[in-house]
């Protein structure tokens, strides 16, 4: 499976487009496995191959991720080269991360976290586990809700363990989407 994240705004018909100029067909929406409720699965065949593509949908049909799965992991390369050529423009993982470590301000903490949890595998990785847990850590009451409520962007169980100690925030607006958080990753299988 492949991830990539949108630098700039992409609808799902520019994306779509984009698929039909390379003679991929669609063949049907799916209701996706995704664990966020906004997300969109296309099923579409090429050169009589199945492949999947998840589209999450940021604000109306705004697309933050593409992720590409696929039976074979030279398809993906393969699928991923082909995008990657196309009109689109794409965060780097070092750039995300780089970015969420120069925030100086709480607004550009939480904008960049924001990134941060969107580019995030789908299996716990170390680099981001440091800077999810710096978030939750932040001196700014306002960076730890919004992080909290971010946080059900990234699928790892994991994370239940550093938000519970934030239900015990001196903070109420902390506490309380300490006390949502959980919730949120029930209702995804998560915990």
């Amino acid at each position: 499976m492949r991830r990539l994240v949108f630098a700039a705004p992409v609808t799902r018909a520019t994306l779509l487009e984009f698929f039909a100029m390379r003679n991929v067909t669609c063949t049907s929406d799916i209701e996706s496995e995704d664990t966020n409720d906004d997300a969109l699965a296309i099923r579409w065949s090429q050169n009589e191959e199945m492949r999947t593509v998840t589209f999450r949908d940021d604000i109306g049909t705004q697309l933050q991720y593409l992720t590409i799965e696929s039976e074979s992991s030279d398809q993906e390369v393969s699928i991923e080269s082909d995008i990657r050529h196309g009109p689109f423009q794409f965060w780097s993982i070092e750039s995300v991360l780089g970015d969420f470590d120069a925030a100086i301000t709480p607004e550009n903490t939480i904008h960049t976290f924001a990134k941060l949890v969107t580019a995030a595998p789908e299996a716990q990785d170390l680099l981001f586990l440091r800077r999810i847990e710096l978030a939750l850590g932040h001196p700014a009451p306002e960076v730890r809700a919004e992080c909290l409520e971010l946080l059900s962007r990234v699928s790892w169980p994991e994370l239940l363990v550093l938000i519970t100690p934030l239900k015990r925030d001196p903070n109420g607006t902390v506490r309380h989407a300490a006390t949502v958080a959980p919730n949120e990753f029930r209702a995804l299988g998560l915990g």
